[in-house]
């Protein structure tokens, strides 16, 4: 009998002593509400949320062209490739008398592939297929504007019968970013300073924070008639109309503002 009371004393000393730890718990809790009020509030309030817009126009100052030569039906893929290496090789001396350095042509697609012919059911061997394209670079197009043009000329004229596209960009596009970024912000705190005072707030805040919500642009891909080989390519060609024209950088902010 001793034995089970002394049983049931102890889990009554252990219930007791969870409900006073609950309860200092409990009240450490409303000293920690009264001393910081607020905290368990949205942290948003007294804000100012505005997403601002910044452009910057700017000339392309660099050309990728994108150009090669299609082989088609030779009789071995030997012959396709001494045919593809002779005919590249003339693209790339000619385009260097125009002052391309050598470190600014790239390959970016070599391919030899048979041809086939079908017949009742099966296939056969026609010939042989090659292609090389090249990715020229050329820096400072935006003074000399006619140099892409020159470029996809010259290797018509020496034999090339593709031109899959050119790609402008500019050099400086993180310091126009930059530029961008900053009107950005000025142009949240127009609009910002527009918003308190129709909501009656004397005193627009300090920024609290920002975050950049755009893209980096990328490259701009010109496709056009013009820069089709004409056939009988190897004749003379005239040069390709390819304006650059002028571009933008668009950087869009989120913005926070405190209240005053």
């Amino acid at each position: 009998m001793e034995e089970t009371n002394g049983e049931f004393n102890s889990q009554r000393r252990k219930q007791a002593f969870v409900l006073t730890l609950v309860g200092m718990i409990l009240v450490a809790v409303v000293l920690v509400m009264a001393l910081f009020p607020g905290r368990g509030e949205n942290q948003n309030k007294d804000r100012i949320m505005v997403m601002g817009e910044g452009k910057v126009s700017y000339q392309p100052d660099t050309a990728t062209i994108n150009l090669g030569m299609q082989i088609n039906n030779t009789p071995t893929s030997d012959e396709a490739m001494n045919q593809l290496n002779t005919k590249i090789a003339d693209i790339i001396a000619a385009v260097g008398k125009l002052g391309v350095q050598k470190d600014a042509i790239t390959t970016s697609n070599y391919n030899v592939s048979p041809g086939y012919n079908y017949k009742d059911g099966s296939s056969t061997i026609s010939g042989y297929n090659a292609n090389e394209t090249l990715a020229i670079k050329v820096e400072g197009a935006d003074k000399n504007p006619d140099l892409v043009g020159k470029i996809t000329a010259v290797a018509g004229t020496v034999g090339s019968n593709q031109v899959q596209g050119i790609d402008y960009s500019v050099s400086s596009l993180a310091n126009l970013q930059q530029e961008a970024r900053i009107k950005a912000i000025e142009d949240a705190r127009t609009k910002a300073q527009a918003l308190a005072q129709a909501a009656g707030i004397k005193k627009l805040g300090p920024v609290v924070s920002w975050q950049d919500a755009s893209n980096a642009p990328q490259p701009v891909p010109m496709y056009s008639d013009a820069l089709a080989m004409p056939a009988g390519a190897g004749k003379s060609v005239a040069p390709a109309q390819v304006p650059s024209g002028t571009q933008e950088v668009t950087v869009d902010v989120n913005v926070n503002f405190a209240e005053n």
